[in-house]
C-alpha cells in the first residue's frame, strides 16, 4: 500500500494521506491507556482512529488496479510479493522478539512460519498481532486481480466490478454465497470497489462507474453502523453518523483525486512519510503496547504514549532504510532475473 504511480504520473497526496491513516490507527490503539488521563473528549475522538483501515482498504482498490495495468499475471503478483513481505517478515520478528523478551511469552515456529505466510487464517492459526488480518484481507483482493489478468477478464472491469458488488450486496443481507468469504473481505469489498471506481474515473468518465462508486460508498456506511461496534464498544447513535461523515469524506476524497482536483508538487519527506507508513502499521500495536506497560512502570500514560510513538516512527524509518529497501531490491532482482530467464528458454 505505498506506490500510486500511473503512467508518469504520481497521486503525491497519497503519501501523507497513507501517514495520517497510519497514525490514526496508532492513536485508535494506544488510546486506551489514556482512559484516566482526564481528557474524555480526546480519548473519545481518538477512538475514531480505526477508520484508518477503512482508508486504506479504499487506497489499496485505487492503487492496486492502477499496479495492474499493462502487467501479465506473474509480474503482478511478483511485484505484489516483494510489497508486501520483506517488510512484514521484518515487522514481525521485531513483535515475536518484544513478545518472547519483554513479555516473556513463547510462541510456536509453527505459529510464527504460518504468520509469516499471511496465510494463517486458511491453516487455522490466529495472528501474532490483531492488525495482520488487514494483510489477509490485502492478499485476497490482489489474489483476485491476479486471476482476473491471468484469465484476461481483467479488461472487463465493468462487467466484474458489477458482479462483484451485487454479489457482496447479496452476502450483506443473507450471507450467500457463504463461500465468499474465502476468495476476499465481504465486509470490507465496498472500499475496494470504490477505489478501482476512483482510478477507472480518472481514467474515463463513466456513468456506470460512477453509479457502482456511489452504491459502495452507501453499503460502506451502511456497514459501519454495526462495524462501529466491533471497534468502538461505548459507540452511540451520533458515533455512527460521525462515523459515516468520515467515510463520506474518504469516498469524497477520492472522487476529487480521480477528478483531478486533489494533488500537489511531489516533496522528498512527504515519499518518506508514505514509505514508512506500512511497517508502522505493523510494529505499532502489540509491539508497541508491550513497550508502553513496560514504561508504565515508571512515567505516566501520557508520556509512555507518546515515546513509544516517537519509537515506532523511528523504528519504522530504520525497517524501511535498512531492511525494506534492500531486501526488496535484492528480492526484485532475483525474481525478474529469474522470469526473464525463463521466459528466454521456453
Amino acid at each position: 500500500m505505498r506506490k500510486s504511480e500511473i503512467g508518469k504520473n504520481r497521486f503525491n497526496i497519497l503519501d501523507p494521506l497513507r501517514f495520517f491513516a497510519a497514525m490514526s490507527v496508532l492513536v485508535y490503539h494506544y488510546s486506551i491507556f489514556l482512559k484516566h488521563s482526564g481528557a474524555e473528549w480526546l480519548l473519545h475522538t481518538l477512538s475514531f482512529g480505526y477508520l484508518g483501515v477503512n482508508f486504506f482498504f479504499l487506497l489499496s482498490g485505487f492503487v492496486i488496479i492502477a499496479s495492474a495495468q499493462n502487467r501479465n499475471a506473474i509480474d503482478f503478483a511478483v511485484s505484489r510479493v516483494i510489497r508486501l513481505y520483506p517488510a512484514f517478515w521484518i515487522c514481525l520478528l521485531i513483535t515475536v522478539a518484544a513478545i518472547y523478551f519483554i513479555e516473556e511469552k513463547k510462541i510456536s515456529i509453527f505459529d510464527v512460519l504460518a504468520n509469516a505466510s499471511i496465510l494463517n487464517d486458511y491453516l487455522g492459526v490466529k495472528n501474532i498481532d490483531g492488525v495482520f488480518w488487514t494483510l489477509q484481507a490485502e492478499i485476497k483482493f490482489y489474489g483476485c486481480i491476479f486471476l482476473l489478468i491471468l484469465t484476461g477478464l481483467i479488461r472487463f472491469i465493468r462487467t466484474w466490478l458489477l458482479v462483484w458488488l451485487l454479489l457482496s450486496i447479496l452476502y450483506h443481507f443473507y450471507e450467500q454465497p457463504f463461500f465468499l468469504s474465502w476468495f476476499i473481505s465481504p465486509g470490507y469489498s465496498f472500499y475496494f470497489i470504490g477505489g478501482v471506481c476512483c482510478y477507472q474515473l480518472y481514467k474515463r468518465r463513466d456513468p456506470l462507474i460512477l453509479s457502482i462508486l456511489v452504491i459502495s460508498m452507501i453499503f460502506s456506511i451502511i456497514k459501519s453502523s454495526s462495524q462501529i461496534y466491533d471497534f468502538f464498544p461505548g459507540a452511540g447513535g451520533l458515533d455512527e453518523m460521525i462515523a459515516a461523515a468520515i467515510i463520506s469524506i474518504f469516498f469524497l476524497t477520492f472522487y476529487l483525486l480521480s477528478m483531478g482536483l486533489l494533488n500537489f508538487q511531489p516533496r522528498r519527506y512527504f515519499l518518506l512519510l508514505g514509505a514508512i507508513s506500512y511497517p508502522l502499521y505493523l510494529i505499532h500495536n502489540r509491539a508497541g503496547k508491550i513497550v508502553i506497560e513496560e514504561f508504565l512502570q515508571i512515567m505516566s500514560p501520557v508520556c509512555s504514549v507518546l515515546l513509544v510513538s516517537v519509537i515506532v516512527i523511528a523504528a519504522s524509518f530504520l525497517v524501511h532504510i535498512i531492511f525494506e529497501k534492500p531486501m526488496s531490491a535484492t528480492m526484485k532482482k532475483f525474481c525478474f532475473s529469474l522470469i526473464k530467464k525463463f521466459r528466454l528458454t521456453s
